[in-house]
């Protein structure tokens, strides 16, 4: 289970560290009885004796209320502080009145009157600022409390910034070995991780991490708590690993600085229960959860703390499938919640929703329901969109029961919209820490598909699919926008969505009235106030009794629309119209063929007049050993790749092929998904023919095959790039320069005309004065590498040894606008890990294609160099007649496994050697030396197929 994926499912609440540790700070303000004194010294008799006393008086009530601050005994603090507060005001004692609203507002702060410790805060700077006191300890403490309560509010617009000046403050007023500026490092690593930028978060989680380990017997336990920070900066991104590591070396350092029964260890304790949940060590976790709520408990049964850990306890005894005991344990935290922050607050969304989980699996789908649509009230209300998206999808596989799948697909719609909110959101900064969210919100889109096509509204679900390739796409690239493409509704559920975004919009509204009147203090509250508290909650209950009605008639209408069989949305009926319009314009025997990796494997098939799709009764995880396989297979040319070329036949293509052979297919378009875009497809065999000798084979791209419609140039001229000797720890690649002399060679010895630079010749500013000359035809002969998940990892190797990764690629100075054919000779695809699902495969083709070029040739494997040389001017030759490309690239393909080549070159790419398992021998044919997959298989064309 995913770090990510806790926090999702379950609301497992992650310990604030960063908070934690502002909880524990010394008080470093200047004594206000020590300023006093040395006040009366200064100025003498000028001071009467009155002013005296009542000046002794303020600076014992705000010491008094300092220390009750601190304590958090807010109630016993305020009239104090108050007191001081009048007092100075009255004396003009200006800064002494700075400091006493710095308390108030750390006060108002640690009550949740944001607004209050807002204006109080303010005020406070603007004192220190008028006085030039803004190298100051008071002045860099309260822009510490600025930023927090910025970001206890959740305003990281505002958090961000002044976080970042209080580290500047800090660092400057008390030097960098110092817990306070230990302490604003920690608070702005908060603010990282909030607004999801992971790298950012860790980058200062380590810094206040390193600078605490550099203090000299620090008087708080600051290490264990910056330790435990890192963890969760790992946890948020994902990294279950590296969590659990930091969160068991916190809990050490904390047990050796406070003692194994301090209270405080209950944070260090949750967060290794965390982390073991996520690891899947239920029980041990249970064991650590249980014992950190023992200690929470000696503070009170009924705080915010022991509901949280009630909620996590609650998480781990439904992973046992314990359900009675979650319930037990979730009603509980939801009752202590109720009780402190009141029936509408923000923090009973995730419970409540938990609760909604834990009696679905216990058959009790009425209550269910009733809870689940109740915490995306509070979710819609407070405006939590992880929790919408967790309410969204638990309310959907609550309702999934036959004959409930159009509203089942109508949430699962919403969930993905908000989804696509929350990538908004965060930009998803550090794609290797993003990864938890990346993953999360692909299995939210795939069953979507998935319920798409169990309905026959394949339009809808190629709709859906595209949406997930293009973020895809930009996650890869490294972009820090993401896809402002929406989800679109079909007629009939638009109605109820406007109906469902009116609820939306009355239960904001009345929250926040509602909480606006919570916040207000005891002190503060009138009777006229209490009375309309009472009105807020009832107005709340009423729309919240009229959403619940909204939802039972949603049901019952979508029922009664599906029994009628539901239409698709007519965007995505366009999107299929042109499509066949497309293959209409391309004349007959030509078919999309679409792959869709769900829960399980689905074919959609579109010809010029039928579209239908087929069900593959295989996991994802199945698919990806098969496939990892058969490349092992085909990258050994000793190997007989013949069984399972055959068995993934069967499972990919057999189930479609009537319907190709009725509609006299010759070219397939194909689109593929997750690890499948790592399948050679022309290195499938019907038991009588290679899938390349039936078929001209394209890959489309989601966001590449808007060229197909382009009208193409065939003027036959190319610029030719070439690495020949070993570089930087790569091979020689001697039959580079016969490959680019057949294809261009000087005196009319190649098949097009054109200019070849090669090795030194061949460097990032040759490429970009080439392509701005605008050659239709760019090739590229060296070293290529794809890395799974990483744009700036991936990388071409130039002639000059220098290596140009996609990233750099995406510089405009590179402009393939004018580029009709980009070829690729030399890529090297590593499908192995587990992030590895082919995202850089199709993410290579498609940023080439949007930064012009209107079709990919490239390699999946490292190709030989001596069957290339054969390959690529073969391949060019048949370019140059009538055929379109993916034609000329099948007949070339035959050529070289008909051909008489002497095969034995290098490899180019990061070479891969073995197979693993005993595999069947291959026996080669004497006069078809290159007949083996191995030799030409890897070449795939991607986007315009003309």
């Amino acid at each position: 289970m995913p770090g990510g994926a806790a926090a999702r499912h379950s609301g497992w609440k992650q310990v604030d560290t960063a908070l934690k540790a502002q909880a524990m700070r010394n008080h470093y303000r200047v004594s206000i009885p020590g300023l006093v004194f040395v006040m009366l010294m200064a100025f003498g008799p000028a001071c009467s004796a009155e002013n005296t006393i009542r000046l002794s008086t303020a600076a014992k009530a705000a010491a008094a209320g300092d220390t009750a601050v601190g304590e958090r005994q807010y109630d016993k603090a305020l009239p104090l502080l108050e007191q001081a507060l009048a007092i100075y005001t009255v004396e003009r004692e200006e800064i002494l009145t700075a400091n006493v609203l710095t308390s108030m507002a750390q006060l108002r702060e640690g009550k949740g009157e944001y607004d209050a410790a807002l204006s109080a805060v303010h005020n406070a700077l603007a004192i220190y600022e008028k006085r030039n006191a803004t190298a100051t300890k008071e002045y860099a403490q309260a822009y510490q409390i600025l930023a927090k309560t910025y970001s206890k509010r959740q305003d990281v617009a505002n958090a961000l910034p002044a976080m970042q000046r209080s580290v500047a403050i800090s660092t400057k007023v008390y030097g960098e070995n110092h817990m306070e500026t230990v302490i604003a490092h920690s608070n702005l690593a908060t603010v990282y991780l909030t607004s999801g930028d992971f790298a950012n978060a860790r980058v200062h989680a380590v810094k206040a991490l390193n600078l605490c380990e550099q203090i000299v017997e620090p008087s708080q336990p600051c290490i264990g708590v910056t330790l435990g920070q890192v963890g969760s900066v790992y946890s948020r991104s994902g990294d279950n690993t590296n969590s659990l590591l930091y969160y068991k070396r916190a809990l050490v350092a904390m047990e050796r600085e406070l003692g194994p029964d301090h209270p405080s260890l209950a944070v260090g304790i949750a967060n290794v229960g965390a982390g073991e949940g996520n690891a899947g060590n239920y029980e041990t976790a249970i064991a650590l959860t249980k014992r950190g709520l023992t200690l929470q408990e000696k503070q009170g049964k009924s705080t915010l703390a022991v509901a949280n850990t009630l909620n996590n306890l609650a998480f781990l005894y439904g992973k046992m499938g314990q359900h009675e005991n979650a319930v037990a344990e979730i009603r509980r935290a939801i009752e202590i919640r109720e009780k402190i922050q009141g029936k509408w607050s923000a923090g009973l969304a995730i419970p409540i929703n938990n609760y909604a989980s834990f009696l679905a699996a216990l058959k009790q789908p009425v209550q269910a329901q009733e809870q689940g649509r109740r915490g995306l009230a509070l979710a819609l209300a407070n405006g939590l969109l992880k929790s919408q998206n967790d309410s969204f999808q638990t309310l959907a596989s609550i309702q999934a029961t036959p004959g409930n799948q159009s509203a089942t697909v109508f949430l699962r719609k919403q969930a993905v919209s908000t989804v696509l909110k929350i990538a908004q959101a965060t930009k998803l900064r550090d794609r290797d820490l993003g990864k938890t969210f990346v993953a999360e919100k692909a299995a939210g889109f795939r069953r979507l598909i998935d319920e798409l096509i169990g309905l026959d509204r394949l339009p809808e679900a190629q709709e859906i699919l595209a949406l997930l390739k293009g973020d895809e796409y930009l996650h890869f690239a490294g972009e820090r926008l993401v896809s402002t493409t929406i989800v679109s509704f079909s007629e009939f559920e638009k109605p109820w969505l406007h109906k469902f975004r009116e609820h939306e919009t009355r239960l904001v509204a009345m929250t926040g009235a509602w909480s606006a009147l919570q916040r207000k203090s005891t002190a503060q509250t009138s009777v006229e106030e209490i009375q309309r508290q009472a009105e807020a909650e009832a107005e709340l209950a009423a729309e919240n009794l009229a959403f619940m009605t909204f939802f039972e008639q949603m049901a019952q209408a979508f029922a009664t629309k599906e029994a009628q069989h539901s239409s698709a949305t007519k965007e995505s009926l366009q999107r299929l119209g042109e499509k066949r319009q497309l293959l209409e314009r391309h004349g007959g025997g030509t078919v999309a063929l679409k792959f869709v990796s769900g829960e399980r494997l689905h074919i959609v098939l579109t010809g010029d007049r039928k579209q239908l799709s087929r069900r593959i009764d295989i996991t994802a995880e199945q698919l990806q050993r098969k496939i990892t396989a058969f490349r092992q297979v085909l990258q050994n040319p000793r190997s007989d790749p013949g069984p399972l070329a055959r068995e993934l036949y069967q499972l990919l293509l057999a189930p479609v092929a009537p319907e190709l052979a009725a509609m006299k297919a010759r070219t397939l378009l194909v689109s593929l998904d997750g690890a499948l875009r790592y399948l050679p497809m022309a290195g499938l065999h019907d038991g009588k023919r290679y899938l390349a000798q039936r078929y001209s084979l394209a890959l489309i791209s989601e966001l590449g095959n808007r060229s197909l419609a382009d009208q193409v140039r065939t003027t036959p001229h190319l610029a030719g790039f070439g690495l020949t000797k070993s570089v930087a720890g790569f091979k020689a690649l001697p039959g580079v320069q016969r490959e680019l002399s057949g294809i261009a060679g000087a005196g009319g010895r190649g098949v097009l005309r054109g200019e070849i630079l090669l090795d030194e010749a061949f460097t990032a500013d040759s490429l970009a004065a080439s392509l701005a000359k605008g050659h239709p035809f760019t090739h590229l002969a060296s070293h290529f590498v794809y890395k799974a998940g990483h744009d700036d990892a991936s990388f071409l190797l130039l002639g000059d040894g220098t290596r140009l990764s996609i990233k750099a690629l995406q510089n405009p100075r590179f402009d393939f606008s004018r580029t009709e054919l980009l070829t690729l000779s030399a890529c090297d695809t590593a499908a192995t890990g587990v992030d590895a699902n082919g995202q850089e495969v199709e993410g290579v083709a498609s940023m080439l294609q949007q930064r012009g070029a209107k079709t990919v040739l490239a390699t999946l494997w490292a190709v030989d160099d001596g069957s290339t040389a054969a390959f690529m001017p073969a391949f060019y030759r048949r370019l140059q007649t009538s055929v379109s490309k993916p034609e000329a690239l099948r007949l070339a393909q035959r050529d070289l496994m008909h051909g008489r080549f002497a095969a034995g070159g290098a490899k180019r790419g990061a070479e891969r050697v073995g197979v693993a398992g005993a595999q069947p021998k291959y026996k080669a044919d004497e006069r078809n030396r290159y007949a083996h997959p191995y030799f030409w298989a890897p070449f795939v064309m991607v986007s315009n197929w003309r």
